[in-house]
């Protein structure tokens, strides 16, 4: 269905540039992926048995109830693909599906007493994490059918998983991509400076950090001053949602690189390049030690500063300013993060706080909660794509930006330092360590491996 969809989107994008590329051809091409996509075309629900729970209710509790319940979805599309995803449910297993809105406090009482739990949990990884770490959740790896439903998830299940456990799993049925951190620029200053826009680099690979400060010097009036006016001076990048230390991890992932490697059948270790990390250090401190910055802090209103075009670019969630909060005020564009330098294979979109699921260890029917816990992941199968269609459809101004929109959903990434970062032992060696490379100069390779005992008492908490 993406490929589909890309393909579409192509095509429009020719006949808008005047593009002239023989007619048959792309009809044919366009022909044959329809029949393709046609012929493909299968119950997601087809490789789990048929069941009768005799109209037994399943009970989701989420904190979030517009990502779950089609009532209380952004648009008619949504609805429709969550009702759709209802009702094949129900109907495969004969169930009724009851869903809750819950505070995560309410939801972590009832997991720790064990009374009252529901059958399936949604709610914050911050608060996820921690009732993982805290054997609250059962591990999905051993649910019958899971392994099924994994493999429709194209490796994000694994990717999820420490040791050989996973007690969260997020991702586009979760509506995870409008969480992604990225890039939004301000059009208008760019074109005001005789720059080309940021989003021809994105397409030729070349935006990187260092590219994002060429756009800087070029535009910002603080460079070097002992103080700047927000009311005659424009900064060169800002952030809303996020103190120093986030931010700063969300520059370093934008490298693309795992900190903890592989963490599928093993326990969580430092496992990367750390040539490359330091890198990635060396370009994210040169950014943040720029002097552009805007500090995000309780004396400014950094949403604010970047509205009223005094901020070059605002690097926030992928939804700050899109849906009932787009920008008005004036042309602007939507980047990925930038790279830490062309040889970079691709972008990544790195993921903070995203919303999770999960089976409470309380649950009564494992059998059931298998069941229902897979169907609900392969009936979501077209949860992502109408969820990148809404916001293309409502929120992008041009085809610039509706390509970039699709490289952000392309290239989202779960990091674990970001998912499991309320675990004390995983923020300390991961986000902390990141951070502190940034701010403190500290040596990533030197202060990593005197944590290794820490570690391996989380990854106890995973077997």
């Amino acid at each position: 269905m993406k490929r589909l969809f890309i393909l579409l989107l192509c095509c429009m994008l020719l006949v808008s540039c005047g593009g002239d590329n023989g007619g048959s051809d792309v009809t044919s091409d366009l022909s044959e992926e329809i029949s393709e996509e046609a012929v493909t075309e299968t119950d997601p629900l087809a490789v789990l048995p048929d069941a009768d729970f005799e109209g037994a209710k399943t009970v989701i509790w989420t904190t979030d109830l517009s990502l779950v319940k089609p009532e209380n979805a952004y648009d008619t599309a949504l609805k429709g693909v969550m009702q759709e995803r209802i009702d094949s449910i129900e109907n495969k297993l004969n169930i009724e599906i009851v869903i809750e809105q819950k505070t995560s406090a309410e939801i972590t009482k009832a997991l720790q007493s064990g009374v009252g739990c529901p059958d399936l949990v949604v709610m914050p990884s911050s608060q996820s994490a921690m009732n993982s770490h805290n054997g609250l959740y059962t591990n999905m790896w051993s649910l019958p059918y899971f392994t099924e439903a994994a493999k429709a998830l194209g490796g994000v299940a694994e990717e999820q998983t420490i040791n050989n456990s996973l007690y969260m799993l997020t991702g586009g049925f979760n509506y995870a991509p409008q969480n992604t951190l990225v890039v939004y620029a301000n059009r208008d200053l760019i074109e005001k400076a005789g720059m080309r826009l940021p989003s021809y680099a994105v397409a030729d690979g070349t935006w990187t950090i260092a590219k994002m400060q060429e756009y800087i010097d070029a535009v910002s009036t603080v460079a070097g001053k002992p103080s700047a006016d927000i009311a005659t001076d424009i900064f060169g990048f800002t952030s809303a949602g996020l103190d120093t230390k986030s931010l700063i991890n969300v520059l370093w992932n934008g490298s693309g690189i795992d900190y903890f490697g592989v963490s599928k059948g093993k326990p969580l270790y430092a496992e990367f390049d750390y040539a490359l990390g330091q890198q990635a250090t060396d370009a994210v401190k040169s950014l943040m030690n720029s002097g552009t910055r805007l500090n995000d802090n309780g004396d400014v209103d950094t949403v604010k500063a970047f509205r009223d075009g005094k901020v070059l670019f605002c690097i926030t969630y992928f939804n700050k300013f899109t849906g009932n909060s787009r920008i008005n005020e004036f042309d602007w564009e939507i980047l990925p993060l930038p790279k830490i330098n062309e040889a970079q294979e691709s972008y990544s979109s790195t993921l903070t706080e995203a919303m999770c699921i999960s089976v409470p260890a309380a649950q009564n029917d494992s059998y059931r909660s298998g069941l229902v816990l897979s169907a609900w992941l392969l009936a979501s199968r077209d949860m992502e794509h109408t969820l990148e269609q809404y916001y293309i459809t409502y929120t992008s101004t041009d085809n610039k930006n509706t390509v970039m929109m699709q490289t952000v959903f392309d290239t989202t990434h779960y990091t674990l330092t970001e998912l499991y970062s309320s675990i004390y032992t995983i923020n300390s060696v991961g986000r902390n360590l990141i951070a502190s490379s940034v701010t403190d100069g500290i040596n990533l390779e030197r202060y990593i491996r005197w944590q290794d005992e820490q570690m391996n008492q989380t990854a106890e908490k995973f077997k």
